[in-house]
């Protein structure tokens, strides 16, 4: 592979943005992809190399594209290249039919192969595997102490860590703090409104603007002016990140648990993680509120029962280690991220199921 194909896989890590690494591991027939071949995918489709092109490529597009979304690891894929009509589309956008045209039967592991025949203009077939290379995002709501504790604990391990705050001078201050960081950025937000919090249609975001367009504060090489950059938020985050709530005083905590709900209900937004600090009985109440206000979006209870049932949300937030001090609650919210990570079983999820059930 050549020095810019490797520059421009570097340069995506440095970046914390996820792509897909995609290398032929066999083939055989009239295909022109040989073992060793290689291709970058980023969120925004190939990047650089090639597997050789055609519907194999094109496929291979395709599910890296998928593997981003879903934070899917790895995949593995024997591909059989038919000269004729008879397969599904190759070029399809749809994820349900790129996904119908995988062996369901066979696991997605290092050792058991997806089987896929694909129409080709050429015969043969190639085995491929498939990498992904994502640091997950880590989204902090509130720079008070539990939120900066936390920074300091997750800092090396591998995040791309956005901590958000209506207060922007305190933000541009502790943002030179960490100006090093390469994988951390703060962004200021203001001009809170507290109206009609609760309501899950689309006009709360109206009312609060600051989701959508947060200000980053970018460090600049003089360090006596810091540049505005406005972003939208439902694009900014990336799928399966993890959003921590701990705001001031708990003030905006339901505002942005809204939001946050909002894109998982209404927009299908995967979370691998959604926390907020408070009580059991001060997060019941406002889970209860707000999964009410969400009925309308669903045609029926039990569409919007189903759909929570696989809501991230950990509560009490924190593995139980006996400390109630800002600095032992973030050591609690770290560790419970890293094990949700990692797939360790917890049992903070039992709060959704206890309101699902008697929810009408």
């Amino acid at each position: 592979m050549s020095g810019d194909f490797f520059n421009s896989f570097n340069e995506l890590l440095g970046k914390y943005s996820p792509c897909v690494l995609v290398t032929v591991v066999e083939s055989s027939g009239s295909t022109p992809a040989k073992p060793g071949f290689k291709m970058i995918v980023n969120e925004n489709g190939r990047l650089d190399g090639s597997v050789g092109g055609g519907a194999s490529e094109t496929f291979a597009v395709d599910y890296s594209l998928s593997m981003i979304k879903k934070n899917e690891k790895y995949a593995y894929f024997s591909l059989i290249l038919e000269n004729n009509n008879n397969n599904a589309k190759v070029n399809s956008k749809d994820e349900k039919d790129l996904l119908s045209r995988i062996d369901s039967s066979s696991k997605k592991d290092l050792t058991s192969k997806n089987n896929l025949s694909l129409d080709s203009t050429c015969g043969g077939s190639l085995t491929l595997f498939f990498e992904l290379f994502a640091n997950i995002q880590l989204n902090i709501f509130g720079a008070g102490n539990i939120g900066l504790n936390l920074v300091n604990l997750v800092k090396d391990l591998g995040y791309s860590i956005c901590i958000f705050d209506k207060d922007e001078n305190k933000i541009k201050d502790i943002s030179q703090l960490y100006s090093s960081y390469s994988n951390i950025s703060f962004y200021g937000i203001s001009n809170i409104s507290h109206d009609n919090i609760l309501k899950s249609d689309t006009s709360y975001i109206k009312a609060f603007k600051w989701l959508e367009e947060p200000v980053k504060f970018d460090i600049s090489e003089d360090k006596t002016e810091n540049k505005r950059n406005q972003i939208d938020l439902k694009n900014f985050l990336k799928p399966a990140s993890f959003v921590v709530i701990v705001t001031h005083g708990h003030q905006d905590d339901n505002v942005i648990l809204n939001y946050i709900l909002n894109l998982y209900l209404k927009h299908d937004f995967q979370f691998s993680y959604i926390g907020m600090i408070g009580s059991k009985s001060k997060v019941k109440s406002v889970l209860e509120n707000l999964f009410k206000g969400f009925k309308p979006l669903f045609k029926d209870t039990s569409s919007l029962k189903e759909k929570l049932e696989s809501l991230p949300f950990y509560s009490p937030i924190g593995l139980d280690i006996g400390g109630t001090s800002a600095a032992e609650i973030a050591i609690s919210i770290a560790a419970q991220i890293q094990a949700t990570r990692y797939n360790k079983d917890q049992n903070n999820l039992s709060i959704v199921q206890e309101i699902i059930k008697n929810l009408n």
